[in-house]
């Protein structure tokens, strides 16, 4: 079964795009073996996704900024109970990534790779939208 993970910017978290992330992805995997990294137009969206592919199975890696990823944001805060001040509230910036189903968990190292890229990077907050709960 696919599932998503958010990757939500805070404020003092550093400028991005979907070229740099591109950039940065391809370094971080660049030694993975059976490893490609190409761009993707989904239907109704404005923007390419980055199309992470090992073998057949792939991830989509989406930068998303603006009202509709700050409302999104508020939800999270709400499911999370966090409080208004909190910075969850405000967040316009987030990386969506939508892995392929996996379920011979043949590719559990690359999930754990791509989440511990967002994690290494300054002030990023992961959320499993299908848990309702943020990812240490």
């Amino acid at each position: 079964m696919s599932f998503a993970i958010y990757g939500l910017f805070k404020k003092e978290a550093p400028e991005i795009s979907t070229k740099m992330l591109a950039h940065e992805l391809r370094r971080f995997f660049e030694n993975e073996e059976h490893f490609s990294l190409s761009f993707d137009r989904l239907p109704f969206s404005e923007d390419d996704t980055i199309v992470l592919r090992w073998n057949d199975w792939l991830v989509h890696v989406s930068y998303e900024e603006g009202v509709e990823v700050q409302k999104d944001s508020a939800e999270i805060a709400k499911i999370l109970n966090e409080k208004p001040e909190n910075e969850i509230f405000d967040i316009k910036r987030r990386v969506r990534m939508v892995f392929g189903s996996d379920d011979s968990m043949e590719h559990t190292n690359q999930i754990i790779f791509l989440l511990d890229f967002f994690r290494e990077m300054q002030s990023v907050i992961l959320f499993d939208p299908q848990q309702n709960d943020l990812i240490s």
